[in-house]
């Protein structure tokens, strides 16, 4: 293939994974707006309420503990592009991940056959070689290792990715479809969303296949969807997945404890890159290696507080900290004792992911 050929192909897939970029980081996901409530009274019992919004979450959106906002559909927030990856953004995420790998792979290609053959001649007769010929070897067996490792890596998220649009599901409705699935009911859950492979694609993509890998949308392109309401299928309601949500928290909630703490936990480790060396240094590799989400919050505790722990996982709890209030004893002394655990402060105080200890 000619060489000019190779090189608009590849700042081809350059200008569109950077604008691919650019458009899910700048656009964003969409998000409920504070106080947001559904049109029908009799609809809000049937939806999770935001405390920190305070407002009521559209079917399919969760609050961002990062953004501090309820993202429409939302799979995950995303540091590389420093947002959530949601309803109006999925399409040029999932655009950005392929054309990463398609210049990933490309350039691999290119350089493969390349520095094979030089490694193989010229690296055990480095000194008959010149110093300059022997660096720019270097360079191009480092870029394509490089670009191997990206290959692995955006290629694993790419493959999440693809099945969360053919399933028209988020990475966070797919834990909730587990756990609906895994627990006793009378009737079989049916995931309410799914349309089929086709018709999942452009939900995300578009209808249009000319628009299917442009980061661009026409108005005609996508079925319509505000981020609020979404197209169901045939038999489900429309608030067959916030209903059991509900039904799922109500269960954690009647599964909860509360329990005193007697290790500290410093959270202020976990908000910079040094997170796992430290909490490996203070609270060991095995605690290191189960972490939570980077994207879920951390909880300080000091021993003696008291939280109400509603999950558990090897070496961490996610809980929220009761607070203390002075009660005065038969005795005329005072003593610290905790507050209700409904916690009917919207603020709290504070919840999240500790080392369990």
């Amino acid at each position: 293939v000619p060489g000019v050929y190779e090189l608009g192909w590849y700042l081809f897939c350059v200008a569109m994974l950077t604008f691919s970029y650019l458009k899910a980081s700048f656009v964003g996901p969409g998000h409920a707006s504070e106080n947001w409530k559904p049109l029908k009274k009799d609809n809000e019992s049937k939806l999770q309420y935001c405390k920190r919004c305070k407002g009521f979450k559209p079917p399919r959106a969760h609050h961002c503990s990062v953004c501090n906002k309820c993202v429409f559909k939302m799979d995950h927030h995303c540091p590389w592009v420093n947002n959530c990856v949601g309803h109006h953004n999925h399409k040029a995420f999932f655009l950005f991940l392929l054309y990463v790998l398609i210049a990933c792979s490309h350039s691999i290609v290119l350089l493969a056959p390349y520095t094979t053959r030089g490694a193989w001649y010229v690296f055990p007769r480095m000194n008959r070689y010149p110093v300059s010929l022997v660096m720019r070897l270097y360079q191009m067996l480092m870029a394509m290792i490089l670009a191997l490792a990206l290959v692995i890596s955006i290629g694993c998220l790419f493959f999440q990715q693809s099945v969360a649009i053919f399933g028209n599901i988020t990475g966070i409705e797919q834990w909730i479809r587990k756990k609906a699935e895994a627990r006793d009911r009378d009737e079989k859950f049916i995931y309410p969303y799914d349309l089929g492979y086709m018709r999942n694609w452009k939900m995300v993509m578009g209808a249009n296949p000319l628009v299917w890998f442009f980061p661009v949308e026409w108005p005609s392109s996508t079925e319509a969807s505000d981020g609020v309401k979404y197209p169901i299928k045939e038999g489900c309601g429309e608030y067959d997945l916030t209903i059991e949500q509900l039904t799922q928290k109500s269960l954690k909630q009647k599964r909860s404890f509360v329990a005193v703490v007697v290790k500290s936990f410093n959270s202020g480790m976990c908000g910079s890159y040094l997170c796992l060396p430290a909490i490996c240094w203070n609270h060991g590799c095995s605690t290191a290696y189960k972490c939570p989400d980077c994207e879920e919050s951390r909880l300080s505790v000091t021993p003696g507080d008291v939280v109400k722990v509603t999950r558990v996982r090897s070496h961490w709890l996610y809980a929220r900290k009761l607070p203390k209030v002075l009660k005065s004893d038969d005795d005329g002394s005072d003593s610290i004792v905790t507050a209700n655990s409904k916690l009917e402060d919207p603020k709290g105080e504070g919840e999240g992911w500790a080392e369990r200890g």
